[in-house]
């Protein structure tokens, strides 16, 4: 995550995917080691693809949205929500703490 954002992300790793683990219809979850989601989907053969509404115009997303389609995977971009995010929650515990 540091890599491509430049800053680490308020939950772990391991809590994200306990998070993303208790969505009942999660089958399985995989860490993203590239952004290379042809290939990911040749490894884990998935059938719905997910990603942030925040990727959408990234062109690695577009290509791999126009090939995953071809192959019949689903791609679904989730619209963020301002309180879940990073930055909101990291502003708040700066708000919070600059008080005190």
């Amino acid at each position: 995550m540091i890599r491509r954002k430049n800053r680490t992300s308020i939950l772990s790793y391991e809590q994200r995917v306990e998070i993303v683990k208790a969505i009942r219809y999660v089958d399985e979850v995989v860490p993203e080691n590239d952004l290379d989601k042809i290939a990911a989907y040749y490894k884990y053969g998935f059938d719905v693809m997910i990603a942030g509404e925040d990727h959408r115009m990234e062109s690695v997303y577009i290509d791999a949205e126009r090939e995953l389609k071809k192959m019949g995977v689903a791609v679904v971009y989730i619209e963020r929500k301002k309180q879940c995010s990073s930055t909101y929650i990291r502003n708040r515990i700066i708000e919070m703490y600059s008080k005190l």
